[in-house]
This record gives structure tokens, C-alpha cells and sequence, in this order.
């Protein structure tokens, strides 16, 4: 016969990592993913987007055009989109 504190453990053990383990990161990823989707709605989201690609993803994440810092500074429409549709696909939000 297993003692009672020994079945609490074995059943807590898991709970624990799931609560301290998964749920913060969860969490993190929640908050970032509405913040993608309220900016996908606003006027100035697709800029703000487009930079947060920019400043976030490595170079090779980014053949849209060959040179998108400037393309970017020159208000391109078809990069902004690439972009801003790169950073909501790595907050596993559809464009």
C-alpha cells in the first residue's frame, strides 16, 4: 500500500509544473498575441508591425525586399504587409 503522501506528491508533482512551468508562459504569450490582434485593426498597427519585424526577427526571416529598413522608412506598402504579416505569423496569429 503507497502512504497518502506519497499519492499527493505523485499527483501534485505535475500540477506544479504545469501552474510554474506552462501557465507563465501561456500567459506571455496571450498578452503578446492581443496585442498583435488589436494592432492587426488599427490604421497604424501594420507600421508598428512592421517595425516590431524589423527589430525582432533575424535578417535571413527577412528576403522581402533588399533592403527593408529603407523600404520600411519610405512607407512601401507591399513590404509593410510582408512584414506585419511576418510578425503576426510569429505570434501564431493569420494575417
Amino acid at each position: 500500500m503507497v502512504p497518502r503522501a506519497t499519492r499527493r506528491r505523485a499527483t501534485l508533482n505535475p500540477l506544479g509544473l504545469a501552474l510554474f512551468g506552462w501557465l507563465p508562459l501561456r500567459l506571455r504569450w496571450i498578452r503578446r498575441a492581443s496585442v498583435g490582434s488589436a494592432l492587426r485593426g488599427e490604421s497604424a498597427g501594420r507600421d508598428l508591425l512592421a517595425l516590431r519585424a524589423l527589430a525582432r526577427l533575424p535578417l535571413r526571416r527577412l528576403p522581402i525586399h533588399p533592403d527593408p529598413v529603407s523600404a520600411w522608412r519610405a512607407g512601401d506598402t507591399s513590404t509593410l504587409d510582408a512584414l506585419a504579416k511576418l510578425e503576426l505569423r510569429t505570434l501564431g496569429l493569420n494575417a
